[in-house]
């Protein structure tokens, strides 16, 4: 019974040894990884900036003119999806005015939901030309690129022609 319990005490100095041993004989002032250099602290570096004299300018009046203020471009409508609304995008292939209704092939990406390629177009709903701004339906054209917010009722709110 002492032989085991002997065996044991050793293993467990030695477990202690190996674990303490190495951090033990390490000094505070001795870099860890010998590659590094050591780190110095509250030592200044000397500077490179050379302080610069403020150049003075001339002075020179400018006539103030005032600025028109371009028109803004309109405002979309927030799409809504708690109420059903999305946003389609596609190139138009036909345009019918007089009953406002957008024919058009959609594309697709993987968060895409398929309409009808016939889209009504709202009484109130707004169009815009990114180039131009707000504009009627009767700017649209055949190969156009649009952006449409659709209600839940999928009818257009909003068109952005792109090009």
């Amino acid at each position: 019974m002492r032989k085991p319990m002997l065996v044991l005490a050793i293993f467990i100095i030695a477990l202690a040894a190996a674990t303490i041993g190495p951090t033990m004989f390490q000094s505070e002032e001795s870099p860890k990884n010998p590659q590094e250099p050591p780190v110095v602290v509250n030592q200044k570096q000397p500077s490179l900036d050379v302080p610069k004299e403020p150049v003075q300018e001339p002075a020179t009046v400018v006539p103030v003119t005032p600025v028109k203020e371009k028109a803004s471009k309109p405002e979309l409508p927030m799409v809504q999806p708690e109420v059903g609304e999305i946003i389609v995008e596609g190139k138009v292939t036909g345009i019918d005015t007089k009953n406002r209704v957008i024919s058009f092939a959609q594309e697709m990406d993987d968060n895409s939901v398929q309409v009808a390629p016939d889209v009504e177009v709202l009484k109130d709903a707004i169009v815009i030309k990114s180039s131009l701004g707000k504009v009627s339906l009767e700017a649209l054209q055949k190969g156009s690129y649009v952006t449409m917010v659709l209600d839940k009722n999928h009818r257009a709110k909003s068109v952005e022609i792109s090009n």
